[in-house]
């Protein structure tokens, strides 16, 4: 997913929390170097701001106090080209936090990052990691550049319980499940899906987040891998499956409020709304844990998750088959360090990267930790410690393709095809060989 959460925050609280430290911000446009090793002063850059911005320093602002590590937060709305510039001027900051894993390796093939394998204990965190999350930062040697510190689930399925229990239905568990109930929900006059893509210059990110469901689901998480990164074509026969069953649900008449026609212009943000109508315009809606944060669902809805939704996973094609009867799609945000021999930032690493980091940002809502030994009391809602169980259990999990795979095609080509495929201007076979054409040489 390529769009940046909005995390619901207290602002009171959080200016609280944050003040009984020593966190100081700084503005995007440069930022400082943190000086010599070992100064007790370390710098971040990261693309949080606003209510996120201050989630992360309350989350932070306990460990700077501890610790007596002076930490400097520089966010920025461009954090690709500010990291490019700062490598490139050889004023290396000393973390970075990436929204994907894509541009992450890109920014380590240009030098100054360090490979976390000699300082981190990455066995350690493995053991206690919803696995997809660290293996998304290794290159093409091994080595591994990243390491999670928020997770995104996004194989869920969101419906408005009263009016989903009012209707007499039930949650699916499989495929065939799922189909039956989209098909009684049609037979009552009523639209099932609630759908849509629009998301300005990123619309197409909720195709291919759909895509990447499927071809986890058909092929397995092998399969996946060889798929992002190239191992096999963008136009192989997995991939066509993948569109087809997405198409199997977004395109017959009557399936999505407001048709095939609607969905790329229908924002994605709210296009799930009407299904908490008291008459829904549709029932069910696939989105990421984000979408109850921020400003999407209404705020009385996410004031009150437990009362006022149902949520369940998207179900596998085939719970025998390579993906298990769990499979799940992932996203996140990752830590990469560039000061490999100062000690206090590999103390800042090793915090941001355990199961003790985010308590506070937890407690706010929109955020998920990546551990499976997270304390999950932390949370605010029941809803979301069940999402959070949706990866801690998963039989396979996978990091979002489209933030694996080189930009020119995760947010460019793939992007663009599955737009023009969803609102009928190209065929599936046309999309899918243009992406493969689209893939850059090495």
């Amino acid at each position: 997913m390529k769009f940046r959460l909005l995390a619901r925050c207290a602002t009171a609280g959080l200016v609280a929390l944050v003040t009984t430290g020593c966190l100081s911000t700084q503005d995007g446009s440069g930022g400082t170097s943190s000086g010599s090793a070992g100064d007790r002063k370390v710098e971040i850059l990261g693309a949080f701001s606003g209510a996120e911005e201050q989630a992360f320093l309350a989350s932070i602002a306990g460990f700077e106090q501890s610790s007596g590590i002076d930490i400097t937060y520089v966010p920025s709305t461009s954090l690709g080209e500010l990291i490019r510039s700062r490598v490139a001027g050889n004023n290396l900051p000393d973390i970075t936090m990436f929204p994907s894993p894509g541009n992450l390796l890109d920014i380590a093939e240009l030098g100054g990052m360090v490979p976390l394998d000699g300082m981190l204990d990455l066995p350690a965190l493995k053991s206690t990691l919803v696995p997809g999350l660290m293996e998304a930062t290794e290159n093409a040697e091994g080595k591994t550049f990243g390491v999670p510190i928020r997770m995104a689930v996004k194989s869920v399925v969101w419906t408005a319980k009263p009016q989903f229990q009012a209707a007499g239905y039930t949650v699916p568990t499989d495929a065939a499940g799922l189909r039956a109930l989209t098909e009684k929900i049609k037979s009552t006059g009523v639209t099932p899906w609630c759908l849509g893509m629009e998301s300005g210059p990123a619309t197409g990110w909720v195709a291919t987040d759909w895509i990447e469901e499927y071809v986890l689901r058909i092929g397995g998480p092998e399969v996946y891998d060889q798929w992002v990164t190239h191992k096999i074509p963008f136009n192989s026969p997995v991939v066509k499956q993948a569109a087809e069953a997405f198409a199997e649900i977004a395109f017959p008449k009557g399936n999505v409020l407001g048709g095939r026609e609607a969905i790329t212009s229908t924002p994605f943000g709210t296009a799930g709304n009407s299904m908490f109508d008291s008459k829904p315009g549709c029932y069910l809606m696939r989105q990421g844990n984000f979408i109850a944060s921020g400003d999407f669902f209404p705020k009385n809805i996410t004031s009150s998750l437990d009362t006022s939704t149902t949520t369940f996973q998207l179900p596998p094609t085939d719970p025998s088959g390579p993906a298990g009867a769990n499979p799940v799609l992932l996203g996140g945000d990752l830590a990469a360090a560039f000061k490999g021999d100062d000690p206090d930032v590999k103390a800042v690493m090793e915090f941001l990267s355990s199961d003790k980091f985010g308590a506070e940002w937890a407690k706010i809502g929109g955020w998920l930790s990546p551990h499976k030994t997270f304390d999950a009391s932390n949370y605010p809602d029941q809803t979301t410690r069940d999402i959070a169980k949706i990866a801690v259990n998963a039989t396979s999990s996978v990091f979002d393709g489209s933030d694996r795979m080189p930009a020119a095609v995760g947010s460019g080509s793939f992007w663009r095809g599955m737009t023009a495929w969803v609102s009928g201007q190209k065929d599936l076979d046309t999309v899918l060989n243009e992406i493969e054409a689209s893939w850059p040489e090495k």
